[in-house]
C-alpha cells in the first residue's frame, strides 16, 4: 500500500513498482499472499494458476463483508489460519475455495533484548495504543498520577524498540482492535516479563 515501506529495510524494494500487476504467477513452486497481496495479481492468472498459492489469513476481518479481503476467500488458495477464531470465522463464510489449516501462532524472540531485572525496569506501565490511541492517551492520564512512569506507544516503531520498552517495562497494558484474529504483543510482553 502507500503505507508501506519502500526503503532498505524491506526486501522486496528493488522489485516494486506501484500498480504493477502480474498478468500470470511467476514460474515458482508456491506462490505466498497475504492480505491485499492478492491485489498485485491480474483477476486472470488468479483464476487459471497452476502454481499452488498459500494464502495467510492473521485476523478475523477476513470474513467482514466490508472487508475486500473477504472477496478473496473465492481465489483457489490453501489457507492457513493464525488461530481457530480465524478459521471459525471465514469457513462460515462459506466463501472459502480451497483447503483450511491452523498454525497455532508464536514468535521468535531470539533477536529480542533480555529482560531487564524486574528493579532495574525504566516504566512501570507501557501503554501499546497503535490501535486505539484516544483509549490510550487517556488511560496515560489517569495512570500517571502517584510517581508512576508511564509510556504511550501511539505510533508505530521499529519491532527490535518495541521490544526493548516491553522488556523495560513492569506492566504492559495493551490495547488490540476491538476484534483480532490474535494478538501477538501480549505473548512478546508476557515473554519478555511484563506483566501483560
Amino acid at each position: 500500500s502507500r503505507r508501506s515501506r519502500w526503503d532498505g529495510t524491506n526486501p522486496w524494494t528493488p522489485l516494486y513498482s506501484e500498480g504493477a500487476k502480474l498478468s500470470r504467477l511467476p514460474r515458482a513452486d508456491i506462490v505466498f499472499v497475504a492480505g491485499l497481496d492478492w491485489l498485485c495479481v491480474a483477476p486472470e492468472a488468479r483464476a487459471r494458476s497452476r502454481t499452488p498459492i498459500i494464502n495467510l489469513l492473521q485476523g478475523i476481518r477476513h470474513a467482514d463483508t466490508a472487508q475486500p479481503l473477504r472477496a478473496f476467500l473465492s481465489h483457489r488458495a490453501i489457507r492457513i489460519c493464525v488461530s481457530a477464531a480465524v478459521a471459525e470465522a471465514v469457513a462460515a463464510t462459506g466463501q472459502v475455495n480451497g483447503p483450511l489449516h491452523v498454525i497455532p501462532n508464536g514468535t521468535d524472540l531470539a533477536t529480542a533484548p533480555p529482560p531487564t531485572a524486574w528493579s532495574a525496569r525504566a516504566w512501570d506501565v507501557a501503554i501499546a495504543a497503535v490501535k486505539a490511541p484516544g483509549l490510550g492517551a487517556t488511560l496515560r492520564r489517569h495512570l500517571s498520577g502517584g510517581g508512576r512512569r508511564v509510556r504511550l506507544l501511539d505510533a508505530w516503531m521499529p519491532r527490535r524498540e518495541f521490544l526493548s520498552v516491553l522488556a523495560e517495562s513492569r506492566v504492559a497494558l495493551l490495547l488490540p482492535s476491538p476484534q483480532e484474529g490474535f494478538y501477538l504483543p501480549a505473548l512478546e510482553a508476557m515473554a519478555l516479563g511484563a506483566l501483560v
